[in-house]
């Protein structure tokens, strides 16, 4: 829900954008650049947070590890499948996940760099289908 959302604020940075560089509304206003990066797959984050609770605070082991972690996941069903396991993800700070999310995270900003832009790396018009 949070992605969705901060895409949809990009969609609006990018429609204003747009509107502007079209000299409708007549205002003396820049376009502001902007950068959105996402992963590849949707549901990229979702597997993240379910590999890392199932092989952290699943079963009895994860349990006495850290007992809120191990029943916040049950509770959601963390482990069930991706759209779980996104659910799971807004709400598990838990240091494991946290590292392989930043990593994640890196490797697609990677990527994304990596890629060929017309424009260069800053986008104005309108935002990307991803």
């Amino acid at each position: 829900m949070l992605a969705d959302q901060l895409a949809e604020d990009v969609a609006t940075l990018a429609q204003i954008n747009e509107t502007l560089a079209s000299g409708v509304t007549g205002a003396a206003r820049r376009r502001i650049p902007y950068i959105l990066v996402v992963p590849e797959d949707r549901f990229a984050i979702g597997r993240l947070a379910m590999r890392v609770y199932e092989r952290r605070y699943a079963g009895v082991r994860g349990l006495l590890r850290n007992p809120d972690v191990a029943l916040l996941g049950r509770i959601v069903e963390g482990s069930r499948n991706p759209i779980h396991g996104e659910l799971l993800s807004y709400l598990f700070f838990a240091r494991e996940f946290i590292d392989e999310l930043i990593e994640l995270g890196r490797r697609d900003a990677e990527r994304w760099l990596a890629a060929p832009h017309e424009d260069g790396p800053w986008q104005h018009g309108p935002m990307p289908s991803y």
